[in-house]
């Protein structure tokens, strides 16, 4: 390769980028994360567009990919042990490997330290450190059983944060013996095993007992990645997010961020290819990133990708797949206790609209469709209200008149976990609503990030599920009771 063409290999990409196409032909991409709803056909096409090699990457921690199952969340699978963590990462490869995707931005090794989710929803496996270390080498095998490559996120952990990354800064303030004996445990025990991590991601995150000078811009954080994984690939998180762009401009993540030690950036997808391009390309040439430097990240990249010829390639079941994503389901929903289906209900609906974020995760909302469709074969006498996540005056006017008119209140509740929102919980106006009303509320079920049921009364007989729509029926089976 020249060393434009070593540079491009630096570059992870959108398929929505401006001018993509002409970009990889170029050569100054390397690779492509793709969000949920790709386009198959594109993707394929853009694979074999240039002879040098180009990664495909995804997030397979909660939701959907095109021409894929449906899957439960990490959270809700890690409910499932070993062996149903290892079913769900290969399950997810396998269908993934055959539209055409090298590589998993995961697993989440993030860990629930605080009971509020807010900076990590239901994406990582577990809720303490050794759950997550024990958990995350099966989602490590799994996946690379599946034939992708898997890069772990987000170093250091967001576990501690205080804040979504999406929109600001977090800093873990804890000391390193801390750190390393419980965020970095799951690193540590992974890079110990076989299969070893293909990569890590860091996260926007600052964490002062490390460095000072947040990641991706850390070379001090890099080190440590070094520690446990020498000869692996360090990549960015998205330089899209607003935590990283308060502090620092474009040329300085895209430069700075290689600089630091990451092989990979995974760009601002506001920014055009040609521009962050020439960005780092005037960094070499005014010696501020050497061909050296350049060279040893490239060494990496190719290596790693070369790793993918001998990947297993397998065909989907996709039969044998929604039996294991319904069985994960199934293990995961906490029950309340069942209601009777006889009285007359009012079920309220609390749901918002999906807006698709560019380039970021953001999942096709289906599940309002599946509640209704159960509520109607389930409750002969019955009445659904639609009401947004933070209701109106007037809506919580309407909840107040119909129940009147019934025996008992089901409420539903969807608390989404989405880029650029913050991680969700439930609004003022929904929780008044809900407290209001907890009297005549035969059950609550909390949709979506779990944490959400730790903001509700006490009192209330609540269900909690992780899904979007394809297993709700779980649900429903413990909702109702037997006549």
């Amino acid at each position: 390769m020249n060393i434009k063409e070593k540079i491009g290999q630096l570059i992870i990409s959108r398929p929505r980028a401006k001018n993509i196409e002409n970009n990889l032909k170029k050569g100054i991409v390397g690779g492509l994360y793709i969000p949920p709803n790709v386009d198959v056909d594109l993707i394929k096409e853009y694979k074999f567009i240039n002879d040098n090699p180009l990664l495909i990457c995804a997030d397979l921690e909660c939701g959907e990919l095109t021409n894929c199952l449906e899957w439960p969340c990490a959270l809700a699978a890690g409910k499932s042990g070993k062996n149903g963590v290892y079913d769900w990462a290969k399950a997810q490869a396998v269908e993934a490997k055959n539209i055409g995707v090298d590589a998993v931005f995961g697993p989440v090794f993030d860990i629930v330290f605080t009971q509020d989710g807010i900076a990590t929803g239901y994406r990582p496996l577990g809720e303490t450190p050794e759950d997550v270390a024990s958990l995350g080498y099966y989602a490590v095998k799994g996946y690379q059983d599946g034939g992708l490559l898997t890069f772990c996120k987000h170093f250091p952990g967001f576990g501690r944060a205080e804040d979504d990354a999406h929109i600001s800064l977090s800093s873990v303030n804890v000391s390193k013996k801390d750190l390393y004996e419980n965020d970095l445990l799951p690193y540590f025990k992974s890079s110990c095993q076989d299969p070893l991590l293909s990569g890590v991601m860091t996260g926007h995150i600052s964490c002062p007992c490390i460095d000072s000078i947040p990641s991706p811009m850390s070379k001090k954080i890099v080190d440590v990645i070094r520690e446990f994984n020498p000869s692996g690939l360090v990549i960015t998180d998205s330089l899209a997010m607003k935590s990283i762009q308060f502090y620092y401009s474009m040329p300085e993540l895209y430069v700075g961020a290689l600089k630091s030690g990451h092989d990979l950036i995974l760009v601002d997808y506001n920014t055009d290819d040609e521009e962050g391009f020439e960005w780092i390309y005037k960094a070499y040439v005014d010696g501020i990133l050497t061909e050296e430097e350049i060279d040893k990240k490239v060494d990496r990249i190719i290596k790693t990708k070369q790793y993918l010829n001998q990947m297993r390639v397998s065909k989907p079941d996709y039969e044998n797949d929604r039996k294991i994503f319904r069985s994960l389901s199934e293990n995961s929903i906490e029950f309340g206790n069942p209601i009777d289906n006889t009285k007359s209900t009012l079920f309220v609906i609390a749901d918002e609209k999906n807006e698709n974020v560019q380039g970021e995760v953001a999942f096709s909302n289906k599940g309002t469709n599946e509640w209704q469709r159960l509520i109607k074969e389930n409750f002969k006498t019955n009445k659904v209200l639609l009401i947004d996540i933070c209701p109106s005056a007037d809506k919580i006017a309407d909840v107040l008149y119909d129940s009147l008119q019934y025996e008992q209140v089901v409420f539903i509740a969807h608390a989404p976990v989405k880029a650029y929102a913050g991680t969700s919980h439930y609004h003022k106006p929904l929780l008044s609503l809900a407290d209001g009303m907890k009297k005549k509320t035969a059950a609550f079920i909390v949709w979506g990030n779990p944490f959400a049921k730790n903001e509700l009364p006490k009192e209330l007989n609540t269900f909690v599920c992780y899904d979007f729509g394809e297993y709700a029926d779980c649900t429903f089976k413990k909702l109702v009771k037997k006549q």
